[in-house]
């Protein structure tokens, strides 16, 4: 598929060493997972894609969490669609009124509306993007999910859809990550959203990701070989 190619262009393992050694650790709101993230990184690159993407989900609920908090909207046990939602609402709400017009006293009700910054605005596309996305399709009821990329919270964590575990889907929610981490910027995180400079940290990662992604080729012959599902 195209957008499985586009994505892996995107996220090789030199770009996700960097994403999980040097630049998610700086996201605060990202602290309790960040080992949990680092470790799906690995299970991508052994090919173990059932195993990497149903142990990223939970992150992607933590961090939408913490931006909820950053937005002064505190449920920690709110586990709800509907509610995940009003936290993306809340952000979209809080980019039209406190980021862009925060020292405006008055503006005309026809470009305070999402319709006028989502016509034109690079950012505040960013979260609706992320907002639809979440919706219609991640957190789509299974039964009316179309199942384009078969990545549907519900149907996988609820054993109805078996078809989820590829590339493409990790790399999906590893984009969506990046989405919302782009949003806490936006809330008051002071993280750079450029690529942060290679270290010896993320070099050593890296060496033990390339060596996991040979591991998982060799284990994808093996199984291949032996007419073994995987």
């Amino acid at each position: 598929m195209l957008g499985e190619r586009a994505l892996t262009a995107m996220f090789p393992p030199e770009i996700l060493s960097l994403l999980v050694t040097e630049h998610y650790p700086k996201f605060s709101a990202l602290e309790q997972c960040i080992v949990q993230i680092r470790e799906t990184t690995e299970a991508y690159c052994l090919g173990l894609y059932r195993s990497a993407i149903t142990t990223l989900l939970p992150c992607i609920e933590n961090a939408i969490r913490a931006l909820g908090v950053q937005l002064n909207i505190n449920q920690p046990e709110n586990v709800g669609t509907q509610f995940f939602l009003s936290i993306y609402d809340a952000w979209l709400k809080y980019y039209i009124y406190d980021y862009m017009y925060r020292d405006y006293d008055w503006m005309p009700q026809s470009i305070r509306e999402r319709k006028f910054f989502g016509g034109f605005d690079e950012r505040f596309q960013i979260g609706l993007n992320g907002r639809n996305y979440f919706e219609k399709h991640l957190y789509q009821s299974s039964k009316k999910d179309i199942g384009l990329s078969k990545l549907n919270r519900h149907s996988i964590l609820h054993g109805f859809m078996d078809e989820y575990h590829t590339k493409g889907n990790y790399l999906r929610l590893i984009n969506l990550l990046n989405n919302i981490c782009f949003m806490m910027t936006i809330a008051g995180e002071s993280v750079s959203l450029f690529l942060p400079e290679k270290t010896e940290k993320y070099q050593a990662f890296y060496a033990n990701l390339t060596v996991q992604e040979r591991v998982g080729l060799n284990r994808a012959m093996f199984l291949d070989a032996n007419s073994i599902a995987r």
